[in-house]
């Protein structure tokens, strides 16, 4: 049997990403796992993140080991062993942005072909894992016998709140809310009462189980970015159940490579994002509520117009548009446009 396949998508972030591996370096040794990264910011990014990571004194070893499984969806694959432990960790350059799902996929499917591993565990590169996170989420599913599973993530610049415990759809409101969110860290409420309010893991933090994986398959790749996780834990709450571990916990910053935030503080390509993603997932769970999903949508982009972000607002009612009218997958102009403003900060 395979260890278990830690998965991590980045996008020009290396520190954030050496920063998650540093953690996962200090996790117990059982249950075995390695790590595969996709580095979604092309050749360039891809180099300095193995610079990074290989550098003296960086989390990880360069090794000759060859990843278990068929790697010929990358552009190039460097090999790692991280310091300390026993773990492998395969860097992949996607060659392309191929967004978060794609990202996940580009490893996940080559993986599933390749052997048995008991389940797979979804991180943001901007997180920090606590070194018991790993095997409780492995107990909790074996002892739950549910099919994907969670824990508590922490903010990680105020450690002593909870960012989120999970996601909940909310129709009427046409939003998602984050269940547990600035709750005490030391809270500990009713394991069921968490479970029965979610509908989905928050996509920084999610273990699947094998068996789940086999039931709903790999996660949607035409969002791009946002929603891919709330599908992704809806098709799981049907398909295998969705558990909350409450002795897994990572520490998560945030919003590092999109911008990510409130209306005062939300990346225009964020807004664009999540404008249209949320009518594409309208359509896929719930279609008798476009219509008003499509009003929801429509008041809250002239919010950004009544907050004077003039920019945000139109990429609220472009993507509201191309939600409506179901265009999915990269959208390649506006993220241009995102990608050059990065940047021109990292030259500032």
């Amino acid at each position: 049997m395979l260890p278990t396949p830690i998965l991590i998508v980045a996008f020009r972030n290396p520190s954030d990403v050496a920063e998650c591996l540093e953690s996962l370096a200090r996790s117990k040794k059982d249950p075995s796992f390695d790590i595969y990264v996709c580095e979604n910011g092309g050749a360039d990014a891809y180099a300095q993140l193995i610079a990074k990571l290989g550098a003296e004194g960086g989390p990880c070893v360069p090794c000759t080991a060859v990843a278990p499984c068929r790697t010929d969806g990358f552009a190039d694959v460097g090999a790692f062993e991280l310091r300390g432990t026993q773990a492998r960790v395969f860097i992949g350059n996607a060659g392309q942005n191929l967004g978060y799902g794609g990202g996940v996929n580009r490893w996940l499917a080559p993986l599933r072909e390749a052997g048995d591993w008991p389940g797979a565990l979804l991180l943001n590169p901007d997180t920090k894992v606590d070194p018991n996170a790993l095997g409780a989420l492995v107990d909790y599913a074996q002892a739950s016998r549910k099919g994907m599973i969670t824990g508590r993530i922490a903010l990680a610049d105020n450690p002593k709140l909870i960012h989120t415990r999970g996601l909940r759809w909310r129709r009427a409101v046409a939003s998602t809310a984050a269940v547990g969110r600035y709750e005490p860290f030391e809270s500990r409420p009713p394991v069921e009462s968490i479970e029965r309010q979610l509908d989905a893991p928050s996509g920084s933090f999610i273990y699947i189980t094998r068996a789940c994986l086999e039931r709903i398959g790999l996660m949607e790749e035409h969002f791009f970015l946002y929603f891919e996780d709330l599908d992704w834990g809806f098709r799981a709450k049907s398909g295998g159940g969705l558990g909350y571990a409450l002795d897994a916990v990572v520490y998560h910053k945030g919003g590092t490579t999109i911008g990510t935030g409130s209306v005062k503080t939300m990346s225009v390509l964020a807004t664009y994002l999540s404008f249209r993603n949320r009518l594409l997932f309208v359509y896929s769970h719930f279609p008798m509520w476009v219509v008003w999903a499509t009003i929801v949508s429509l008041g809250r982009a002239l919010e950004f117009g009544l907050r004077g972000r003039g920019r945000n607002m139109r990429a609220a009612l472009q993507g509201t548009l191309d939600g409506v009218m179901k265009r999915n997958g990269r959208p390649d102009k506006i993220l241009n446009q995102h990608t050059m403003k990065l940047l021109q900060l990292e030259d500032t």
